[in-house]
């Protein structure tokens, strides 16, 4: 009896894994379409999603605004209201619940962070000069 419920635990195990390896699967194939853009451009890009009726994305909006002043010529910065629900599907695909979210890919389409809440600005800058640097 012993043997028959830890195969039943194993299965369950086994069928977790494997729930996680497709869903992060799916979750990859709905941002092809942005990587493809970002490759076809070859400029980063930066998503920042965030809810008009969030206090933290009405505070961090201009220290983005301000960071990306000296990538305005190399760095494309979407933004994206989560009150659209294409836009929160969009997020939560990129792993994250919480906004403000910022996912910064390089030119060629690998996402370089992915970070929800508020960034300081050198925060930010690191992850900015990666994605320009990155070749």
């Amino acid at each position: 009896m012993k043997k028959e419920y830890q195969m039943i635990f194993l299965f369950f195990i086994l069928a977790g894994f494997l729930y996680l390896y497709f869903e992060d699967q799916k979750r990859e194939a709905t941002l092809e379409p942005i990587k493809k853009s970002v490759i076809s451009s070859q400029r980063p890009l930066v998503l920042h999603f965030y809810k008009d009726s969030s206090g933290t994305s009405k505070a961090y909006d201009p220290v983005l605004r301000k960071t990306l002043i000296p990538y305005e010529n190399t760095i494309e910065c979407r933004d994206l209201s989560v009150d659209k629900e294409e836009n929160l599907k969009l997020m939560h695909n990129c792993g994250e619940m919480d906004v403000p979210t910022t996912v910064i890919f390089d030119r060629r389409g690998n996402r370089i962070a992915t970070q929800s809440g508020f960034l300081r600005q050198d925060e930010l800058d690191v992850y900015l000069r990666k994605a320009v640097s990155y070749r």
